[in-house]
């Protein structure tokens, strides 16, 4: 019981940890002055900063038309 519980502990420690990264990520990405994207391992688009839609012409609400649009070429 006390190695589960350690390990519970060390859990929700590295998910606080993950939470503040990607919220330091987004708004750091946000408020930057560069077009910035993130692709996957199929090529697809998966995160675009605001600028990077707003440039390209896409909704600042969504992805799913980048995902559509925007792939890398093999």
């Amino acid at each position: 019981m006390k190695v589960k519980k350690e390990n519970e502990k060390k859990l929700l420690k590295l998910n606080s940890n993950l939470f503040k990264s990607e919220e330091q990520f987004r708004m750091l990405t946000e408020k930057s002055n560069a077009l910035i994207c993130e692709f996957n391992a199929k090529g697809e688009i998966a995160y675009a900063n605001a600028l990077f839609k707003d440039i390209l012409g896409f909704s600042k609400e969504s992805n799913d038309n980048i995902l559509d649009k925007c792939q890398l070429s093999e």
